[in-house]
């Protein structure tokens, strides 16, 4: 979904040439999306999407350079279901940018949107791969990594470890679960 109206297209062909198909797809929270789009897609075979969430706040979304807001997220969700697509969602807890506030704000995310969540797909912590974006900026924000253990999660920022980044994947999965949101 890059581009709504290149997808609308595909959907368009789908519809008129291929009589029955089944798509799984990762898609882009996009602004642009509406709800006949969606409805589209459903009519042309899409069943399932995959989110790249990755959090619930604005400001962690923000230091990622991810497209749209936490809003905008929980808009496309809805939307989603709304068209009868099954949403399955990534998570990523303890990015530099995410103090326990953050994190709280992608536990309020969950709340808000759990009649739209299907399945938590994957929650894990934030490594910092070597070439990345985030591990070329990491001195500059701080970020400490212990000895030679660049291992992708042994980076420290303060009370930002790889023991509280497990704790924060812990916490996330039990609320999770407690509202009825499966987590594979």
């Amino acid at each position: 979904n890059a581009s709504p109206g290149h997808l609308e297209d595909l959907c368009d062909l789908l519809i008129s040439e291929v009589k029955k198909i089944t798509i799984t797809t990762s898609v882009m929270v996009w602004d642009r999306m509406t709800p006949e789009l969606y409805a589209k897609m459903f009519k042309a075979g899409f069943r399932t999407l995959m989110w790249g969430i990755e959090s619930g706040s604005d400001t962690v979304l923000e230091a990622m350079g991810k497209r749209g807001n936490a809003a905008e997220a929980g808009r496309n969700l809805r939307l989603a279901r709304e068209a009868g697509l099954t949403n399955l969602i990534f998570i990523i807890l303890g990015h530099p940018a995410e103090n326990q506030a953050e994190f709280e704000e992608t536990l309020d995310f969950l709340r808000r949107n759990r009649d739209f969540i299907d399945r938590i797909e994957m929650i894990q912590p934030c490594y910092i791969q070597q070439g990345t974006r985030l591990a070329e900026n990491m001195n500059r924000k701080g970020v400490v990594v212990p000895g030679d253990l660049y291992e992708f999660g042994s980076w420290i920022l303060g009370g930002n470890n790889l023991f509280e980044r497990q704790r924060r994947v812990h916490e996330a999965r039990d609320e999770a679960v407690r509202l009825g949101i499966p987590v594979n």
